[in-house]
C-alpha cells in the first residue's frame, strides 16, 4: 500500500498546486490612481477677416487716352519731366515717365475746351544709361512697363 499511497500523496500535491487562490493576483501590480487631467472648455478664437484681394492691376495703357492732367495725375504720380510747348492752335505737353529700361511718354493738347486731355502716348525701351531711345515696345513688353510705372505709384 505504499506505493498507492504515494502515488495518492503526489498527486495531492499536484493538484493543489492547481488550485486558486481567492484574493489579488500575486503577479499583478497596482497602478497609482492618476487623476484625469482638468480640461478647461475654450470658446473657440475667432480670427479676423481675411483682407480682400488687391484688384488686378489693369495694364492696359490705353486707358490713359482722353484722361485729363488732373486724371494722369492721379493714375501714375507726378511725371519725371514735362515739356510744354505754346501753339497758336493750343497747348502742347509731353510727361514722361521712365523705369527700368522703358519710357512712357504721354502727349496732353489743351485745345478749345482750355483742359488738357491725353490725345497720344508712347511706351519706348532705354538702350543705355546715355544710350539712344529705341524704337516703340512691342505689346507685352508695353503692358510690362506700363505695370511697373502703375506700382510705382501705389507703392
Amino acid at each position: 500500500m505504499s506505493k498507492l499511497r504515494a502515488t495518492a500523496v503526489l498527486l495531492g500535491l499536484v493538484l493543489t498546486g492547481c488550485q486558486t487562490i481567492n484574493g489579488p493576483d500575486p503577479v499583478a501590480v497596482a497602478e497609482p490612481e492618476v487623476p484625469a487631467p482638468e480640461v478647461a472648455l475654450v470658446a473657440p478664437q475667432t480670427l479676423p477677416p481675411a483682407p480682400p484681394p488687391a484688384p488686378p492691376i489693369n495694364d492696359n495703357p490705353t486707358q490713359v487716352l482722353g484722361l485729363p492732367a488732373a486724371g494722369l495725375s492721379d493714375l501714375l504720380g507726378d511725371p519725371r519731366f514735362v515739356r510744354r510747348d505754346v501753339a497758336r492752335t493750343g497747348v502742347a505737353e509731353v510727361w514722361q515717365y521712365r523705369m527700368d529700361g522703358c519710357v512712357l511718354d504721354v502727349f496732353l493738347y489743351t485745345g478749345n475746351t482750355g483742359l488738357a486731355e491725353v490725345a497720344h502716348f508712347e511706351l519706348r525701351s532705354i538702350k543705355g544709361a546715355n544710350g539712344p531711345l529705341a524704337e516703340s515696345l512691342p505689346a507685352s513688353a508695353q503692358r510690362a512697363c506700363f505695370a511697373r510705372i502703375l506700382e510705382r505709384k501705389t507703392a
